[in-house]
């Protein structure tokens, strides 16, 4: 080892070429390492971004079909005051009508929710099927109301769901909204 060293003491050009050399090879490598973490970056960017396209096309599916689904079930025990025939055929065609409108709303809501809750956050797919379940109870109270002439459902406390299932999916919502805002790149 000694020898080593008084061989590069009498021979600086050595030093400075090992130098180099090692600056050289040391410059490869940090640049090979940078050009591997920067494919690993870009990779993770792509992935993020198409899994938040994924994610918000399902939010927006499911909002959409939330709102639909809300908005014909608020027609079954309305919370306010409401047209309704005063014929009492007309009466229950349109009655008929909007439990139908508001079952086929209904399971189009709840295809998405059973379709899409593995594949957004648990919190909002909770959400969700909770706001189903209640939408299911008023759409089968309905029905029930409907087709047997001695069911008595209060329409009150009907009415008073009515509105908690119009101010959960709003809740719901503005939950959703503040989650997707806080994704933003800013």
């Amino acid at each position: 080892m000694e020898k080593w060293f008084d061989i590069l003491n009498k021979n600086p050009q050595i030093v400075l070429l090992l130098s180099s050399i090692i600056s050289v090879i040391t410059t490869i490598i940090i640049n090979w390492i940078n050009a591997a973490l920067k494919a690993k970056n870009e990779r993770m960017n792509y992935i993020t971004r198409v899994q938040f396209d994924i994610e918000l096309k399902i939010y927006q599916d499911l909002s959409e079909k939330s709102f639909e689904a809300v908005e014909s079930c608020a027609l079954l025990f309305p919370p306010e005051l409401t047209f309704e025939p005063q014929d009492t055929h007309e009466k229950q065609k349109y009655h008929t009508q909007i439990y139908e409108i508001s079952a086929q709303k209904t399971n189009l809501f709840k295809e998405s929710v059973y379709k899409n809750s593995p594949f957004i956050k648990q919190e909002f797919a909770i959400m969700f099927e909770d706001l189903l379940q209640n939408i299911i109870t008023q759409n089968n109270i309905f029905y029930s109301k409907l087709n047997y002439p001695n069911y008595k459902a209060s329409i009150i406390e009907r009415s008073l769901c009515t509105k908690d299932i119009i101010s959960t999916h709003r809740q719901i919502i503005n939950t959703l909204r503040n989650y997707l805002n806080s994704l933003k790149i800013e």
